[in-house]
């Protein structure tokens, strides 16, 4: 789902502490020197050789802090927009008519929909993120 969002990638600015997946998806988590660094921009690992440097695609796997720091409307106070979460996750999700909570292995994957689906008219297919339209709530 994380690789998938290019709109949640785009809103990555790496932090020690931070998780993402290399491209034989590995899972790390970013150092403090690293961070120091630079060795992580825009989405990719930076390793510099004698005559060449090397770019790997990165994808950055939002810890649920992170995602409900992303969650925040502008404008609204944290309860409001949690309160907003919570009436979301009854809602029917999809062509399944499942509500959102049920549809989802963990909260992580819960908020990141919550955040696709509100922030960028789109829901999960189980392969792709697929373009809806925009509940009026939160248009």
């Amino acid at each position: 789902m994380c690789k998938r969002s290019k709109e949640i990638q785009s809103l990555w600015t790496p932090r020690a502490g931070d998780f993402y997946a290399d491209v034989k998806e590995n899972v790390l988590c970013l150092s403090p020197d690293s961070v120091k660094a630079g060795k992580i921009r825009n989405g990719f690992g930076i390793a510099s050789g004698e005559k060449v440097t090397t770019l790997t695609p990165l994808v950055w796997l939002p810890k649920l802090d992170q995602l409900i720091e992303a969650a925040q409307i502008q404008g609204c106070c944290f309860r409001d927009t949690s309160f907003q979460f919570y009436e979301w996750v009854k809602l029917p999700y999809g062509t399944g008519g499942t509500p959102a909570n049920k549809c989802f292995s963990s909260l992580e994957k819960v908020w990141l929909a919550f955040i696709m689906n509100t922030r960028f008219a789109k829901t999960w297919d189980d392969e792709t993120w697929k373009s809806v339209e925009l509940l009026p709530a939160y248009s």
